[in-house]
């Protein structure tokens, strides 16, 4: 039996911001996926609309559990309570939240060396749990510029920094997430408008992409192609040959 090929593993391909942060990169990853595909759920079940308010749910953090209490309050007049799927909805809510918290947590750590990198990650957070409370209270250009400013913020810090300790990409991500909130916000508040549902997918797309770039580059390990297919790498020099640039690669023995 011919040995197998070896390949030597690279060195890391960026400087890893924190010991644990390729796992936590994972973790975002996993999530990311399972929040597009709770989303298509309740989008496809017909309880994209089943909490008409933002971010609450008729009110409440969690979603009613009987329709009599949560008939009182004022987005029963948007759309009557449907328990089996007010749970959907704010549920897939939850979650998202848990991904920005996160991704939040990734970016503080991929920036604590840049000079007032915390303090702008951080300042952008808070910005946004601002405009979050302002909303509530029905004040929407205000909480709409907070959340511009914080978004304008991340972008322009991303901006400034190399991606060489994956800063860049991880304030990228958090400005998405945070655009994200808004889009979900809208999607709600816009009676679910085509364009703003279709924008959301392809928000949450984004970051499910930007999430598996970025714990790809943190983890620094390459995939042995060659044991793809019969172990001759036949499949990966096919699909290389497809890329423009790439039709001289030749499978490595």
């Amino acid at each position: 039996m011919p040995p197998s090929p070896s390949f030597p593993l690279p060195k890391p391909l960026v400087a890893r911001p924190a010991r644990h942060f390729h796992r936590l990169a994972w973790l975002a990853v996993a999530l990311a996926l399972g929040v597009i595909v709770f989303g298509a759920f309740v989008r496809l079940s017909d309880a994209g609309l089943s909490c008409p308010d933002w971010p609450t749910c008729y009110g409440r953090a969690a979603w009613p559990t009987l329709a009599s209490p949560a008939d009182d309050h004022a987005a029963a007049a948007i759309r009557p309570v449907e328990v089996h799927k007010a749970w959907r909805e704010q549920f897939h809510r939850m979650i998202a939240g848990v991904l920005g918290v996160l991704v939040l947590v990734l970016a503080v750590l991929a920036a604590r060396k840049r000079r007032f990198g915390i303090a702008r990650i951080l300042t952008a957070a808070a910005l946004v749990a601002i405009a979050i409370v302002l909303y509530m209270q029905a004040h929407y250009v205000a909480a709409s510029a907070l959340a511009l400013l914080a978004e304008a913020i991340l972008l322009f810090a991303a901006l400034r920094w190399s991606n060489v300790d994956l800063a860049r990409v991880a304030t990228i991500t958090l400005a998405v997430i945070v655009f994200q909130a808004l889009l979900g916000m809208w999607t709600v508040t816009w009676m679910l408008k085509p364009v703003v549902v279709m924008g959301h997918l392809l928000g949450g797309l984004l970051t499910f992409c930007l999430l598996l770039w970025m714990a790809w580059r943190a983890t620094g390990l390459p995939i042995p192609m060659s044991t793809t297919i019969g172990g001759d790498g036949t499949l990966w020099t096919t699909l290389l040959s497809l890329v423009p640039g790439e039709a001289d690669v030749v499978p490595v023995q």
